[in-house]
């Protein structure tokens, strides 16, 4: 009984990235390039990250996806571990999740994380999706490097017009003038609050 707004264009866009990046297996192994893609999705808390990726994690399950979320707090997965996984589910398709990457920024998981985005841990035919709100705290060799975050979206807060969808949606009528300019820089999460 969800109500769905859509807000800009994002998952428009991320969804036609990973539908290219499936079409393009064959071409991947034409050049012998390992068949992964990076997103790294970033922007103010409340703006729809995570349902963004909930969406794409039923998107990626309805394609016989597996999906593997890398909990933050929780110790690295060891190289051992990823290599027999990408062996295991070599034939599938891995749709790996990384929320908020600033919550460890220690020099042992930088590492790890360089090596498995496109080191010696990566796993093939996989979709690596990660987000923060931090992206000005991340390291440049995280994201200025293709081979790790192929596209990067960013998620900014609401539009006059969307602000103006959101709140007729949460107040269940027409927002006045006022109502949408005193919310002109709130997030998604503040105006369902509001």
């Amino acid at each position: 009984d969800d109500t769905s707004i859509e807000i800009g264009d994002t998952f428009q866009k991320d969804q036609s990235d990973i539908q290219k990046f499936l079409a393009s297996e064959d071409v991947y192994r034409e050049v012998k390039t390992a068949y992964k893609l990076g997103l790294l999705l970033y922007g103010e808390p409340g703006n729809g990250k995570s349902v963004l990726i909930k969406k794409l994690t039923d998107l990626m399950v309805e394609k016989g996806a597996i999906v593997i979320y890398m909990a933050p707090n929780k110790s690295t997965p060891s190289t051992q571990f990823i290599k027999k996984l990408d062996l295991l589910l070599k034939d599938k398709l891995k749709f790996v999740i990384f929320e908020e990457l600033t919550t460890r920024l220690d020099s042992n998981y930088i590492t790890w994380l360089l090596n498995y985005l496109d080191g010696t841990n990566s796993m093939g035919r996989s979709i690596n999706i990660a987000t923060t709100n931090y992206p000005e705290n991340l390291p440049a060799n995280i994201v200025n490097r293709p081979s790790r975050f192929d596209e990067i979206y960013e998620f900014q807060p609401p539009s006059k017009e969307e602000r103006t969808k959101l709140l007729t949606h949460y107040m269940s009528r027409v927002p006045t003038e006022d109502e949408v300019e005193l919310t002109a820089k709130f997030s998604v999460a503040q105006i369902k609050q509001f």
